[in-house]
């Protein structure tokens, strides 16, 4: 019976190496680079007048990157 624990447990270690290298490159990769801009527009009753309101969240930046340039 000790002849099938080894392959099951080098299984499992390469599935947790497989899973940290997927979220550590969604992390480090995909999600900085991933910006979402949403533009709402209502009209407030203000005869006309045009307001513009940005709302900036969710920064964890330490300078300008190529992301935050454009």
């Amino acid at each position: 019976m000790a002849h099938k624990t080894k392959p099951k447990r080098e299984f499992w270690k390469l599935a947790i190496a497989l899973t940290l290298t997927l979220l550590l490159g969604y992390g480090f990769i995909i999600e900085p680079r991933w910006v979402v801009v949403t533009q709402l527009q209502k009209q407030l009753g203000l005869k006309g007048a045009t307001y513009k309101i940005a709302r900036l969240s969710d920064l964890h930046i330490s300078g300008m990157g190529a992301t935050e340039v454009r």
